[in-house]
């Protein structure tokens, strides 16, 4: 999460405020909760999209956006992960 979260500053100058979407296996990732852990602390607006079966039914940060369809979930997305 600490090298994403670099990745992300480098390219686009800052966190804060940016709308990051995480696709894919939400429920089963280390790498997707701690990313929404860390992105969420340092202000990002979060977004998951998953089908449901890949979905959590809890989510280790509040305000998180979900979606089961990438069309509806991708756009206004400044981070794709």
């Amino acid at each position: 999460a600490l090298l994403d979260a670099l990745t992300i500053r480098q390219a686009k100058g800052r966190i804060d405020g940016l709308t990051v979407t995480i696709c894919g296996d939400i429920a089963h990732s280390r790498v997707a909760s701690s990313n929404l852990q860390l992105l969420s602390k340092l202000g990002a607006k979060l977004r998951v999209i998953a089908p449901d079966f890949l979905m959590p039914q809890k989510f280790p940060v509040a305000d998180i956006q979900t979606f089961t369809r990438m069309e509806d979930g991708l756009p206004g997305s400044e981070i794709i992960m």
